[in-house]
């Protein structure tokens, strides 16, 4: 019954989901600058609904917790917008981990990997009750860096970022450039 809605770095706001993905409506021309949700889709209002119970006991009762591909903004951020996902998250002692798109996400104007994990745990923190450190929030991220390619200055700008670097395969020639299943399963799998 929500909106999303997006500030864009250019000024212009834009309201629902649909008008965000570049796939029903033009890609977007400018890199987003806050999300949120509101009642409305005339009058865009920010609003903070609060997850129910039985969302705060399952979020507290997982055995991992995996931020995982998907449209950055419209299908990752918007799950944390919610209030007491980050509180639920943040009391959760078990791994948590961000698996980053392998492809092209029109979604991720201006994003490099450490931009990405940034803006995570910006909406994290902005999320929780009380000043949480990054790692209550989220520890490590997944990458692939022989189908990746990521440079050593980009591994020590998100461990900077307080977050470890897993760097496993997660490809195969079949699979490429999208992960492969299996090692994926297994790569979650590992930490658990």
């Amino acid at each position: 019954d929500l909106h999303l809605v997006a500030r864009l770095t250019n000024g212009r706001e834009i309201v629902g989901q649909h008008l965000l993905t570049g796939k029903e409506a033009p890609a977007l021309e400018s890199p987003i600058e806050d999300l949120y949700l509101s009642r409305s889709r005339r009058t865009a209002t920010p609003v903070e609904p609060e997850i129910p119970e039985l969302v705060d006991r399952l979020i507290r009762s997982a055995e991992l917790i995996c931020f995982p591909v998907g449209s950055f903004y419209t299908s990752l951020i918007a799950t944390l917008l919610p209030k007491g996902v980050s509180d639920a998250i943040r009391a959760t002692d078990v791994p948590k981990v961000y698996v980053p798109n392998p492809g092209h996400d029109p979604e991720e104007i201006g994003l490099d990997l450490s931009g990405k994990i940034e803006r995570l745990v910006y909406y994290l923190k902005r999320g929780a009750t009380k000043r949480t450190p990054t790692d209550r929030l989220l520890q490590f991220v997944l990458v692939d860096s022989g189908s990746a390619g990521m440079k050593r200055s980009m591994r020590k700008s998100i461990e900077r970022l307080g977050v470890e670097v897993i760097d496993t395969p997660l490809t195969t020639a079949a699979s490429a450039p999208y992960y492969d299943d299996q090692l994926l399963a297994e790569a979650l799998l590992s930490l658990v």
